[in-house]
């Protein structure tokens, strides 16, 4: 296969892929699962701080407390080397454990969509909740900040996706907007 279709073939399953991720997290913060209880409690003060209509947008004195899980550097590190491993195991798989220039590229593109994707999502999610803080111009932006208000107001239900709701819409927790 051609390096340029190893990159774009990569680009389109990390979108899936990392649509699928950020659901699966999201959704095991709202358990209370004894392996990610710190998960479970960050994300239900959250909620708690964030409750709906009423307290969607923070007050300036709480703005360290917008970020879920991005609040510290590791956590960044720790779910893009998650989120990326998948690419670098199809790379070396693919190339029989050699690091050819397929190899390199598929895993760059797994990296560089992972970075991508973990920084869009803590974007729009600060933009979403911060008071001064505007979302970007653009419909998309729009709907992306009132499919994640709609979450707050129902959390148990659904719109675990913030950036792309993909994974939302294939397990049917996508709460129309």
């Amino acid at each position: 296969m051609s390096v340029i279709l190893s990159i774009a073939l990569t680009a389109v399953v990390g979108l899936l892929w990392g649509s699928e991720f950020e659901w699966r997290l999201h959704r095991y913060m709202h358990q209370a699962h004894p392996r990610v209880a710190f998960l479970f409690v960050g994300h239900v003060n959250h909620h708690r701080l964030f409750a709906g209509k009423d307290s969607y947008r923070l007050h300036e004195d709480d703005q360290r407390r917008v970020r879920m899980i991005g609040a510290m550097i590791w956590n960044g590190i720790v779910l893009v080397a998650v989120v990326m491993l998948p690419f670098a195991a199809a790379a070396l798989t693919a190339s029989h454990f050699c690091w050819d220039s397929e190899a390199i590229a598929i895993t760059a593109t797994g990296l560089a969509l992972s970075v991508v994707f973990y920084c869009a999502t803590e974007y729009v999610h600060w933009c979403a909740h911060a008071p001064e803080t505007k979302l970007p111009k653009g419909e998309w932006f729009r709907w992306l900040n009132k499919h994640h208000e709609l979450h707050h107001r129902s959390p148990l239900h659904g719109n675990y996706n913030v950036v792309v709701p993909l994974a939302d819409w294939w397990h049917d927790t996508l709460i129309r907007v």
